[in-house]
């Protein structure tokens, strides 16, 4: 056929020769997705005359670009949108707006096409850029109109309508609205979950200092109503209740030993516990504080200081200097996630209002500060709402099992069992929301809640499951040390969170190339340690991968992400599953009376858990229909590699890339080198 249309004349052949329905030969080409036929008369024909082909309507009133998108042409509704920019106004008018008999448009045929995403985006491109020739005429007011003279109401003119929005430039009303709605989301929502989370902590703390007391019964009464026993204790305490009232005391009650194990608990280790929790999240603020730009920023001003201080005056900018930067670093600790939220909110605000160059830096700074914001909400989470609610469960579990449930309504913040409870759901939900939401930023937006709802809820809904579970089960091993012997299982979940960090230093990559020099290999070493216990801490309840601040390593571990995570998730989740089992078998033999329905929900939750993770990844996940989506193990990233100058011995076939290069070259690669 190409050969064919070398000896023939177009000027003539293409308007005079049609068939019965009125086609022209570009009419068939392009219905055949026959490209190359359509570009050979592109080449032959003059300028005129193809564009009057083009445009030329059959019997259907479809021209050629609609004949294409018709029948799914792809490859040559490409070629022909790519020579439109050369058409007059009207030809694109006749282009773009002429409907066919049965009333379609070239858009709307476009439309009805899952596959012409691409010509898609250039019909829009050109529909705005045709309306926008109008001056003194609202661009979206005008193709708003145009689409409903010509489109049919649909799900996917108005997702086109919105594309239309938001490549537009934001008018005056809409930058506020868009404020507001990122304020609310972005801001207002994790700095909340944040504040309630802390807000319970705190007042549980004051009311560990001032008050000790609920009078129901004491560890003595305890004793003898649960386990027999007359001896009084030389520690009296107290047992936390919601209702503050007495229990019966009849010979038809049932015994319960375990009610009286977190009994043995005195004020001041609750009080010290507590605070040490609420504390801990400062400290690793701090050491993020230490790898931000402002500390830098604070240094090389102090240095600048130091240098300029050889008189009087030096002297006091550098007295002022130094008050002022301390003031300033103070803040930035003390309210260092509220800030980085904050800073997130921003750029997100300016990255949403703004077009073309200033919109690729503003999210190029948008993504370097949601890796921030996003750290220090997980550090808040990983170590104070971690810890908190295993204290705090230990000394509610049993009113737990007691409290009758048909007075949840009457509860109130007047007590302190109360504000335990408070403090434990606000925990769990505060752990499993951000989780959730830590998973949902790493996912770049393909998790969000408007993109992907039912992957969302079903991976927020696995966190829940296994962050209850597993809270339950280190509870039950605490109960299985004894009486007030809370010590032991906190020296097991630090345990824990190490084997957790030696399992994320051997699974991360480690052929950063950095310079070898004492200060900066040491600096690095620390770095390298630090991030290792924050994943460590991060993994007590479920698997989670805190990825590193922003700077020269980020870029490679975003490269073994992908491939390390499935190993990472099968170990942890094996370790998780292997630690439940050993504490519910601790539980049922040295735990009297304990409710076999607690025990066989540390097993179910977790398995849920991790049921509705797999359904996840296997049908939700945006790689879920990858058949190595998420079970590739490649041997360079195993999780016990050798070292490096034992990789060649381990496999004798591979070749480096200098090796590969020399075989393949008729130059040996010495030589190459000094050319």
């Amino acid at each position: 056929v190409l050969s064919m249309l070398d000896r023939i004349n177009m000027e003539h052949f293409l308007l005079d020769h049609k068939d019965l329905k009125e086609n022209t030969i570009l009419h068939h080409f392009c219905k055949m997705n026959f490209v190359e036929a359509v570009s050979k008369i592109r080449q032959m024909a003059p300028e005129d005359t193809f564009r009057k082909t083009i445009c030329a309507i059959n019997k259907n009133g479809n021209h050629v670009f609609m004949s294409s998108a018709l029948v799914n042409s792809k490859a040559t509704l490409l070629f022909l949108l790519s020579s439109l920019h050369k058409f007059s106004h009207e030809q694109k008018d006749l282009i773009l707006h002429h409907t066919n008999k049965y009333g379609n448009t070239l858009l709307s045929l476009t439309l009805q096409h899952n596959t012409l995403q691409v010509p898609k985006y250039l019909l829009l491109e050109m529909e705005q850029e045709f309306h926008s020739s109008e001056p003194g005429k609202d661009v979206l007011e005008e193709m708003t109109n145009c689409f409903r003279k010509h489109l049919k109401p649909s799900i996917q003119v108005l997702e086109t309508l919105k594309e239309v929005e938001e490549s537009l430039d934001k008018t005056s009303f809409q930058k506020p609205k868009i404020w507001f709605q990122l304020f609310a989301t972005s801001f207002l929502l994790p700095v909340g979950i944040l504040a309630t989370d802390v807000a319970f902590d705190i007042l549980l703390i004051i009311q560990y200092a001032v008050t000790d007391q609920c009078t129901t019964f004491n560890y003595d009464t305890c004793l003898s109503i649960h386990r027999n026993e007359t001896e009084v204790q030389e520690f009296n305490t107290t047992i936390f209740c919601f209702n503050q009232t007495k229990p019966i005391e009849d010979d038809d009650m049932q015994p319960q030993s375990y009610v009286c194990i977190p009994l043995m608990l005195g004020a001041q280790p609750k009080l010290f516990y507590s605070l040490g929790f609420v504390i801990i999240p400062w400290v690793y603020y701090c050491a993020e504080f230490k790898q931000s730009h402002f500390y830098e920023k604070i240094r090389h001003e102090l240095i600048e200081l130091v240098v300029h201080a050889d008189n009087c005056c030096g002297v006091i900018h550098l007295i002022w200097g130094l008050i002022k930067n301390m003031v300033k670093s103070g803040m930035l600790i003390l309210f260092w996630p509220i800030i980085m939220q904050w800073r997130r909110f921003m750029s997100e605000g300016r990255c949403m209002i703004s077009q073309g160059e200033e919109k690729i830096k503003a999210r190029e700074k948008t993504d370097k500060n949601t890796v921030i914001s996003t750290r220090a909400q997980m550090i808040e989470v990983c170590s104070e709402s971690s810890f908190q609610p295993l204290l705090q469960l230990y000394l509610l579990l049993p009113t737990l099992l007691l409290f009758e449930w048909t007075s949840f309504a009457s509860l109130s913040l007047g007590s302190i069992s109360n504000l335990q409870f408070w403090s434990i759901l606000s925990s769990c939900l505060s752990l499993a929301w951000s989780f959730n939401f830590y998973q949902a930023v790493k996912k770049n937006g393909a998790l969000d809640f408007g993109t992907n709802f039912f992957g969302r809820m079903t991976l927020l809904l696995s966190n829940i499951c296994q962050i209850s579970s597993r809270l339950l089960a280190f509870v039950l091993l605490a109960y299985c040390f004894g009486d007030g012997e809370f010590w032991p299982m906190f020296v097991l979940v630090l345990a824990h969170i190490l084997c957790m960090a030696f399992l994320h230093h051997k699974t991360g990559r480690k052929d950063l190339k950095v310079d070898e020099s004492v200060p900066l290999y040491m600096r690095r070493i620390l770095s390298e340690i630090y991030q290792c216990i924050l994943n460590g801490i991060s993994n007590l309840y479920l698997h989670t991968k805190i990825i590193p601040l922003p700077g020269k390593e980020l870029r490679q571990e975003k490269l073994t992400e992908k491939e390390d995570t499935f190993i990472r998730q099968l170990i942890v989740d094996t370790v998780f599953s292997i630690q439940n089992i050993c504490i519910v078998a601790a539980a049922y033999i040295r735990i009297k009376d304990l409710p076999w329905e607690l025990l066989l929900f540390v097993l179910v939750g977790h398995f849920v858990g991790l049921l509705l993770k797999w359904f996840y990844y296997k049908k939700l996940h945006i790689w879920s229909h990858s058949r190595n989506s998420y079970c590739r193990i490649p041997g360079e990233y195993r999780l016990f590699r050798p070292p490096a100058e034992n990789r060649a011995e381990e496999k004798p076939n591979s070749l480096t890339i200098e090796e590969d290069l020399e075989k393949n070259s008729l130059i040996p690669m010495k030589e190459q080198k000094e050319k």
